[in-house]
């Protein structure tokens, strides 16, 4: 957030996230980074795919080592604006006896969502996990203890 986000009238979202179609996994983690945008019309930040060092404003919705059946819920407080929401989910999973971390991000949104001063907007995002073979799947690093 920029400094003088910190003078501007700021509203409430709360929201639920839902994961479709999770493997069986070891553990999970899942996150929602925030974009600011200009218009209800504005279209998708990094035509959908920012880079890392964009993601400077997230918040961590279920940790690593919270419950399995912890609620996927958030809620923050933002300045008033449009924003677009990044859902992402990672989950280690086990394939052919290693431990694979696989993370996937996603804009479940296509339009972005008003956050309106003094008032409690409330979002429903669901995310699909792809259903691609692991072997399809491309790779960002490998990591060895």
């Amino acid at each position: 957030m920029a400094l003088f986000d910190l003078f501007r009238q700021k509203g409430i979202l709360s929201g639920t996230i839902t994961v479709q179609g999770l493997p069986p996994h070891i553990y999970f983690k899942v996150s929602v980074a925030f974009f600011r945008v200009a218009s209800p019309t504005s279209r998708l930040p990094f035509g959908g795919k920012p880079p890392v060092d964009q993601y400077t404003d997230e918040v961590v919705v279920k940790a690593a080592d919270a419950p399995e059946n912890a609620p996927l819920t958030f809620k923050v407080e933002r300045p008033t604006g449009f924003y677009f929401m990044d859902v992402c989910v990672m989950a280690c999973v086990d394939r052919e006896g290693k431990s694979i971390a696989q993370q996937e991000r996603s804009f479940p949104l296509h339009t972005a969502t008003e956050i309106k001063g003094g008032e409690e907007q409330t979002v429903a995002l669901l995310v699909d996990w792809p259903s691609l073979p692991f072997e399809e799947l491309g790779t960002c690093d490998l990591i060895r203890p």
